[in-house]
């Protein structure tokens, strides 16, 4: 049928293979039913192949004859022409392919753009019939729309069509502007009728190539579809989100209110949202919206555990007030709590590059058994898929992926042309895979051509490929379908605006918010992976946090909330507010958090270390004067004992230290004019701090802008006391632990090496005691009192 007349026919047999209802499909139920359906089987089928086969012929004569890229604009318009008239089904898979032309070509991306808020549209006689029913109203003129009717106003026509719905722009009674979304009658029959003859095509492809037959993916996807038939499923899920989003402060993000009285299985009424789809807002405000929609995603994924699936542009809005809205919560997957904590380790560990630990990342998510690990670990299978890591953290998607490559390998191979480039790559990746494999005592292995797209898409290509080859150790877990598929969008909306945008990076601050912030033993083992590096157990005054990744996650923190927390985002005094406020109750908290117990830990470390650097530079001010006297300085400031000089020798730690005060410094000063739109404070040479003076200094650039937006302390006041009692006791255990460090390291000759050690050593379990008494009192800290004058 033609696309007009395939929008307003009826389905071709009677009946449904399983209830029309979230959670109802039913492969082996759709199975027995078509079975006994041979007529409407055969017509879809011919209908299909009619659709296609002019189509696929083309394309075929196209790669034959060379003129693939000359006839592209062609073959696209009959692409979209096919994919219209075939239904809900397909128009669905259109939409997704639409925002990757980086997997398929731009001609026909471009063409299948149109997919996305330019579906033919169904009767308007049917939608109102179809309303009137819903909504149990009597069949009586005015009864829809009129001065008594449901609706004051209906518009004519649809506004805008769906793969399987139409909306309409109405106004209610009471004067609220609402989109009334109304389901078309044949879409829950057609896509059922599209899934079952999809397993039985799958079915003959795999019997035909002697593979085992595995329709995991057909019905993850035909489930998710049929689901989005449901519309009072889908405004449970679009107000829970709302509510979601409101509790964790992510204000910038937001979903239409649901008018429930008017809500049905087929019919949807909302609130009307008026603004521009995010790919085509020219507002300057769109990338920081890209973070919004990204950050939104992985606070559902991670967090509320209910996942939006179908994020494809034509659903993701730019409201007036410059607030990210997400439309159409019809398609969802649920994640549970072991999930989230598994693949928050999984992206902390590729965005710390700690790619030994993904092995155990793939048994946590599902994918792998877990007594294959060390038999995967050997293997060597895991190299290309580390590979693709690499290049996805890297970002751009597959062309730049592919330049970067190709540039690499030009400067090292210069005299070789890009089809012996190719072969060089492939020969370097085998040679990879075959160490790994001798290493471990295994064969050789054959390796497929790892050239090619390097994005989500490409991951989960290769992971789809690993089940394949190594069906008994790898599984693909229904989930990550969704997961993949709504983050491969998102990518791909990125890399339409920022063809440099890097989806790992981008879920950086997102990961430095949740690792900060979770009191889970799972998040505080990341965070210390991240922190401490991988072999890390504990945190421990033996340890050093790495400075370079203490400062990305004090920034990541810092971005995340100021861009999700305010329609103005970071460049806004509101969102750095919002940062510095949710930054205290962080660290200022009465209960101990692993965040507060590394500051603290840290801070005591720094504080030694200056107390150290401060005692030299006096001695050395001490020397400089000395001669300064000539020989009466000799008289008047002869030279310290050495086992008192021993004492302010600088320790192992004390250089790192110094580099982790800097670089919490430098962090909070580039938060804080990235937020402010000051001129960014400049890093001494290389960023480290030398000496107290160096950090003090850098502290003092950066406190202004700190104090413009702090939050009221006095709420703060109980965690500021717990704080404090907790550092003074981390200070003393410090003070102890670099004694005990200082008579374990030195051996002096002198007389009175030996009374100072005594001294020292009683000086330093004096101190661990008292730091220990002050540490148990914290656990009930006192309450502020208010001092003279009303201060407190």
């Amino acid at each position: 049928p033609s696309v007009e007349e395939n929008a307003r026919c009826e389905p071709s047999y009677q009946g449904l293979p399983y209830p029309m209802e979230r959670g109802s499909y039913d492969p082996v139920a759709a199975r027995a039913f078509f079975q006994n359906k041979p007529a409407a089987v055969l017509a879809r089928s011919l209908e299909l192949w009619k659709a296609c086969n002019t189509l696929v012929l083309g394309l075929l004569f196209d790669s034959k004859t060379g003129q693939l890229e000359k006839n592209e604009k062609m073959r696209a318009e009959g692409i979209l022409e096919v994919v219209t008239s075939l239904g809900p089904t397909f128009i669905k898979i259109g939409q997704t392919l639409s925002i990757r032309p980086d997997i398929i070509p731009q001609a026909y991306a471009n063409e299948l753009t149109q997919l996305q808020d330019q579906v033919p549209a169904f009767s308007s006689e049917q939608a109102r019939e179809i309303l009137m029913k819903e909504l149990n109203l009597p069949d009586a003129q005015g009864s829809l729309v009129g001065p008594k009717g449901v609706f004051r106003s209906l518009s004519q026509n649809p506004v805008a069509a769906a793969s399987i719905g139409c909306v309409f722009k109405g106004e209610l009674a009471d004067g609220r502007q609402v989109a009334v979304k109304v389901q078309r009658p044949d879409a829950f029959s057609r896509i059922a009728l599209d899934l079952f003859l999809v397993r039985v095509g799958l079915a003959l492809r795999s019997r035909a190539r002697g593979e085992k037959v595995d329709s995991t993916l057909v019905d993850e996807w035909g489930a998710g579809f049929l689901n989005e038939c449901d519309y009072l499923a889908e405004a449970t899920n679009t107000q829970n989100f709302v509510q979601a989003m409101k509790a964790r402060g992510l204000d910038a993000v937001t979903s239409p209110s649901v008018v429930p009285e008017l809500s049905t299985q087929q019919v949807l009424v909302s609130e009307w949202v008026d603004g521009a789809r995010l790919d085509q807002s020219d507002a300057a405000d769109v990338p920081r919206l890209c973070s919004v929609a990204l950050n939104a995603y992985l606070t559902m994924l991670l967090d509320t555990g209910c996942l939006h699936c179908d994020p494809h542009p034509g659903n993701l809005l730019r409201t007036s007030d410059g607030k990210l809205c997400i439309l159409d919560w019809g398609m969802t997957q649920e994640v549970d709590t072991e999930i989230q904590y598994a693949l928050v380790e999984y992206i902390a560990h590729i965005n710390s590059k700690n790619y030994a630990e993904i092995p155990q990342d793939f048994v946590n998510m599902g994918f792998l058994r877990a007594d294959k690990v060390d038999e995967v670990r050997r293997s060597g299978m895991l190299e290309p898929l580390t590979y693709m890591l690499e290049q996805l953290a890297e970002g751009g998607g597959p062309k730049k992926v592919r330049e970067r490559i190709f540039e690499d390998y030009r400067s090292r191979y210069p005299d070789l042309e890009d089809k012996e480039l190719r072969v060089e790559m492939r020969r370097e990746m085998r040679e990879r895979v075959v160490s790994a494999r001798r290493a471990s005592g295994l064969d050789d292995v054959s390796m497929e051509d790892l050239e090619g797209g390097v994005d989500v898409s490409g991951v989960t290509r290769k992971f789809e490929q690993m089940q394949k080859d190594n069906a008994a150790n790898f599984s693909l877990p229904p989930y990550f379908v969704y997961i993949t598929r709504a983050f491969a969008t998102l990518e791909g909306i990125g890399l339409g605006i920022d063809p440099e945008f890097a989806i790992v990076k981008e879920c950086w601050p997102y990961l430095a918010k949740r690792l900060l912030s979770d009191p889970s033993p799972r998040a505080e083992a990341a965070l210390r992976s991240i922190l401490y590096g991988a072999a890390t157990s504990s945190v421990t005054t033996s340890s050093m946090a790495d400075p370079g990744q203490f400062a990305e996650l004090v920034g990541g923190f810092a971005s995340y909330t100021a861009t999700t927390s305010a329609p103005q985002g970071a460049q806004s005094n509101q969102g750095m507010k919002a940062a510095t406020t949710a930054a205290a109750e962080l660290v200022l908290s009465e209960e101990e958090t692993l965040l507060q117990r590394l500051i603290v830990e840290e801070a005591a470390s720094v504080a030694a270390a200056m107390a150290r650097s401060s005692a030299r530079d006096l001695l050395e001010t001490r020397r400089l004067v000395r001669d300064t006297l000539g020989p009466l300085g000799w008289l008047v400031l002869p030279d310290l004992p050495q086992e008192l000089v021993a004492f302010t020798k600088p320790t192992q730690r004390d250089e790192r230290a110094l580099r982790l005060a800097d670089a919490a410094i430098q962090a909070g000063s580039k938060a804080s004019n990235a937020i402010s739109g000051a001129r960014q404070t400049p890093s001494r040479n290389d960023g480290i701090a030398s000496g107290p003076i160096e950090v003090f200094q850098s502290a003092q650039e950066v406190l202004p802008t700190i104090q413009s937006v702090l939050p009221p302390l006095e709420p703060l006041l109980p965690g500021s006391i717990a704080l404090g009692q907790r550092f003074g006791a981390a200070l003393l255990k410090q003070t102890a632990d670099d004694i005990e460090e200082v008579l374990s390291t030195q051996e002096l000759d002198g007389l009175a090496w030996p009374v100072v050690q005594n001294v020292a050593q009683g000086t330093a379990d004096a101190a661990r005691q008292a730091g220990q008494q002050i540490r148990g009192s914290t656990s009930n800290p006192p309450t502020p009192k208010s001092l003279p004058g009303g201060r407190d």
